[in-house]
This record gives C-alpha cells, structure tokens and sequence, in this order.
C-alpha cells in the first residue's frame, strides 16, 4: 500500500480518505488486512488493503479496534446537562458530543416526564436540531407522562396525566425523527 499517510488534522479536511492499520469489527466478525473508506463522512465501505488507491488520504489508526457506532434509545444527559433542564439545540449537541467519546453515534435523548410545555419545547428543539442536520440526533424519547399512578415509579405525581389532543398532536408531529 502506498498511501499518502498524514496527521489526523489533515486527514480530517479531506473529503474522500481511508482508515488504515485498523482491526475492524464489522458487527459480526473481525475483518484483517484492510481499510475502511470514507468520503464526506459516511463510511463507503471496506476494502482490502491491497486495494487502496494510491493517492488517497490515510488515517494510521495504530492497530486500534473500529467498530460500528452506538445507538442508544434512552440517554437523558451527557456532557454535563440534562435534556429536561435545556432543551435548547446546543444542549443537544452537547449530549451528543458527551456520549461520542464512549462509542453512542445516535441517540435519541430522552425526556422524563415533566410539564407539557417541556416537552414542546423538547420537540421544537429536536426538531431543529434533525432539520440542522446535527450529527447524532434521531429523535425524541417522551418518558412519561402517561403512566398509572400507581405504578409511576420515580416519576413524580404531580405530572402524570391522560393522553389528551395536544398529546397526540405532540408525538405524531412530522420533523421529530424515528
């Protein structure tokens, strides 16, 4: 293989480059003596070494495992917020950014529950968020409020309540992802 092999930093400015010195896991089974190759930040696929063109960019990864992304359907926080605290685009980013350093590539934070007025203002801003194209986010994970009482668990009382239109106009609104 005779790669152009360059630091992280330049690598990252290019649109078309490949991972190499890598053990891979594709989900199933680990796969030696090849690369992976990504353009525009999407994965293209995996090639044998031998394979790789010339003149393309590469990332020697050490001999590190790569494995596929995370997707975790429940993630209240990360970073140091809690999404029922702020339900602004930026927070989400950083959830987002929190859980990427730990393998999580898609989330899709998770609102416990609270007053409907929250939970608007959590879908407004998933909304944005997909709508801006920021990486990781999916969607929305409404946790509560239409539980029994009597089998709430921690949720607290005072906002359990039946599923009304303003609810169901909630969850079936277009733009909140899955």
């Amino acid at each position: 293989m005779s790669s152009v092999l360059a630091d992280s930093a330049d690598v990252a400015q290019q649109t078309k480059f490949a991972l190499t010195n890598v053990r891979i896991f594709d989900g199933e089974r680990f796969i030696a003596g090849h690369a992976v190759l990504v353009e525009d930040g999407k994965v293209l696929g995996v090639v044998a070494n031998a394979d790789l063109p010339n003149d393309i960019a590469a990332e020697d990864l050490g001999g590190k495992l790569l494995v596929p992304g995370f997707v975790d359907v429940q993630v209240n926080g990360g970073g140091g917020i809690m999404f029922n605290d702020d339900q602004s685009v930026d927070a989400l980013k950083t959830i987002v950014s929190g859980h990427r350093k730990y393998g999580s590539t898609t989330l899709m934070p998770t609102l416990i529950t609270d007053r409907f007025e929250v939970m608007q203002a959590a879908a407004d801003s998933i909304e944005s968020a997909i709508s801006q194209n920021v990486p990781g986010v999916r969607g929305v994970h409404f946790e509560g409020p239409y539980f029994s009482l009597a089998r709430r668990g921690v949720h607290l009382e005072e906002y359990i309540r039946d599923v009304d239109d303003g609810a169901y106009d909630l969850f079936t609104r277009k733009g909140l992802g899955a």
